[in-house]
């Protein structure tokens, strides 16, 4: 049963570069929008993907292509971040939680993940609400 499953594992892991549909299946688990928690679960266990390119973006307001292009034209500080995988959960790191806590309002995220030609982008409205944090992605 153990070798079926590192068996299974391998496959997929070699299949990732040559098919669409398992690098956007990454790509989503990455972002902490995978379609369930069962392909969650079964995918962070597979080795991660560091051939993958991981941006993280943290501001007090939504950054447009503009701002993104040169940091310096936004008209608020950004915190901006290359992320090795599981980036998702940057946004749930002590700093990036005391960041957005101490802010007192919202706290935009952006996280923009690409690997091969496959690319996904998520952005994160973020909040303190009785003495959590909370994370919703924007439409």
């Amino acid at each position: 049963m153990l070798y079926a499953a590192l068996a299974i594992a391998a496959a997929i892991t070699a299949l990732l570069p040559f098919s669409a549909a398992l690098k956007r299946r990454f790509l989503a688990n990455h972002q902490l929008a995978p379609p369930s928690v069962a392909s969650w679960i079964a995918i962070g266990l597979l080795p991660k993907m560091y051939g993958g390119k991981h941006e993280f973006w943290m501001s007090a307001e939504p950054l447009t292509e503009f701002m993104r292009a040169d940091l310096r034209r936004a008209p608020f500080e950004v915190a901006h971040f290359w992320v090795n995988h599981s980036l998702g959960r940057a946004i749930r790191l002590d700093d990036a939680r005391a960041s957005a806590g101490s802010v007192g309002g919202i706290t935009y995220v952006r996280i923009e993940s690409s690997y091969g030609d496959e690319a996904l982008t998520t952005i994160y409205r973020v909040h303190p609400a009785d003495g959590r944090v909370v994370v919703r992605a924007l439409p």
